[in-house]
């Protein structure tokens, strides 16, 4: 089961991570995966899986989504089993705890 993490595009910044052409149109962050199990982001070394399209009122500033922050480091997904003994194996799958932040709206 892939554990993935979401960092936003304004973390892909701070980590001066450029996204490759073709996933221009992810303008809210990338899904990665972490393919050698460390438990640790990090993009140039990680599986590009999916991305975010972000979509908000023209001028509209500071949204973010993102994958929640746990003592500094990204909290990757996890089976969904490890949330719900009983629930978690009939569902499947993974959760991901995500942060989104609204920002400020644009002029009207």
């Amino acid at each position: 089961m892939p554990i993935v993490a979401l960092p936003s595009t304004q973390q892909l910044a701070v980590l001066k991570y450029e996204k490759p052409a073709p996933l221009g149109r992810y303008n809210g962050g990338l899904i990665f995966q972490d393919i050698n199990g460390d438990g640790q982001l990090d993009p140039k070394l990680d599986r590009i899986v999916g991305g975010v399209i972000g979509e908000a009122p023209a001028g509209a500033t500071g949204q973010e989504l993102r994958s929640l922050d746990i003592h500094d480091a990204a909290d990757l997904s996890k089976p969904a089993s490890s949330y719900h003994a009983t629930f978690g194996p009939i569902f499947g799958g993974a959760v991901g705890l995500l942060q989104f932040t609204a920002g400020q709206a644009g002029p009207l």
